[in-house]
């Protein structure tokens, strides 16, 4: 049999026929149709996107070897390949990943990247403080756009996630890894580099580098919210999922409120991935957090903020903006027209946007991904090669 195939979600759709009823090439037998013509007659109606925003592959027989070849998207598995399609194949066959077939996820690097790429397109946002009524007015696209501390930390939690955390330690453990995984971005990595700490957490972590000690500072800042989205894409369920949440601002911001926003962040992520409609995330956000606040509308909530880095007063603004959006671009401009922390309350809202609208446009993720140094691209490729490996496992 030759073939295609889509993976939506947890869903596998093939299309085949046996290889003589297939489209002929010198030797290479191959399916009759195209993906786009596949895709355009049967699904585009249905899931509203084109044919190559999930992943997908072809099954070809090769004649003069008497075998198939399974070309496929680089994010899928070989074993999925193997549990899922190779049964169709009646005879040897090899499994090739081919960039002809990248997903729209695979071109962004998706995952943490919207965040990242809210933090870059409200940098030069941040201390305006202006409003903006009207988000048409807002231009995303400045030369001066760069990654700040927001970026830094996200990918100080994702790199701990990735490689400090196993199923044997206690949270004491998990907490000291983290600590030694930001104190080595900030201190290392990304030493010297004018990002835009806060002063608390400036000096917290010089204490952490040098004598190797830390303490929470009670903190209730944003900080612990703009750093927590890779753990609302880590985890399987809602509790493993809440607790390391609080686990990553526990380390600094052990206040209630700070606790609280990083869960929140966390908890609307998780929600929006796994297909929650925006009147579900809003309802569980207001009863488990108290954000009362999400009954308003951007417009009022504009009118009504000022300048704040506190959790309890950005974490609703950003929650908003993602509720009141079209998609990820309108979720960012909705972010950064209330004139506020623009990086901070962006990357957050563009964090839950991505989850829920599955993409980030192109035209952002180029701009952003030209921002980032070689380390920060590779991480959010590995983060989202692991975490789109463990959905596959869970089909």
């Amino acid at each position: 049999m030759v073939g295609l195939f889509f993976i939506i979600g947890n869903e596998l759709i093939t299309e085949s026929e046996h290889f003589t009823k297939g489209k002929q090439e010198g030797a290479i037998y191959r399916y009759s149709k195209t993906h786009k013509e596949v895709w355009d007659e049967l699904y585009k109606g249905k899931y509203k996107v084109e044919y190559d925003f999930y992943p997908r592959g072809e099954v070809i027989y090769e004649l003069c070897s008497d075998s198939y070849i399974v070309y496929k998207d680089s994010c899928i598995d070989n074993s999925y390949i193997d549990k899922c399609i190779a049964f169709t194949i009646k005879s040897k066959y090899t499994i090739i990943s081919d960039e002809r077939f990248l997903c729209h996820a695979c071109r962004t690097n998706s995952n943490i990247f919207g965040a990242i790429c809210g933090d870059i397109l409200g940098s030069t946002f941040e201390f305006e403080e202006k409003k903006y009524n009207n988000i048409s007015e807002i231009d995303l696209f400045r030369d001066g756009s760069h990654f700040t501390d927001d970026t830094v930390l996200t990918l100080a939690v994702a790199d701990w996630l990735l490689h400090d955390l196993n199923d044997y330690e206690d949270d004491d453990y998990f907490k000291d890894k983290l600590v030694k995984r930001i104190v080595d971005y900030v201190c290392r990595k990304y030493k010297n580099q004018p990002l835009g700490y806060g002063f608390s957490f400036w000096q917290w972590c010089n204490k952490a580098y040098l004598i190797d000690e830390y303490e929470p500072y009670n903190s209730f800042g944003n900080g612990s919210a703009m750093r927590v989205s890779p753990v609302g894409w880590f985890f399987d369920t809602m509790e493993e999922t809440m607790r390391f949440a609080k686990l990553s601002a526990d380390i600094t911001h052990n206040h209630p409120e700070g606790e609280k926003g990083a869960m929140c962040i966390a908890a609307a992520i998780f929600l929006a991935r796994n297909g929650k409609s925006k009147s579900e995330i809003k309802k569980y956000i207001i009863q488990t957090f108290g954000y009362s606040e999400l009954n308003l509308s951007v417009e009022v909530l504009r009118e009504k903020s000022n300048y704040s880095v506190t959790c309890q007063d950005t974490v609703p603004l950003a929650v908003a903006a993602f509720l009141e959006s079209t998609d990820f671009e309108s979720a960012i401009k909705l972010a950064i027209s209330y004139g506020s922390d623009s990086d901070t309350i962006a990357a957050t809202a563009g964090s839950i946007a991505e989850a829920y609208y599955k993409e980030i446009p192109l035209y952002i993720a180029d701009f952003c991904k030209c921002k980032l140094d070689k380390h920060a691209a590779c991480l959010c490729k590995e983060f989202f090669d692991f975490v789109n490996k463990q959905s596959q496992k869970n089909i």
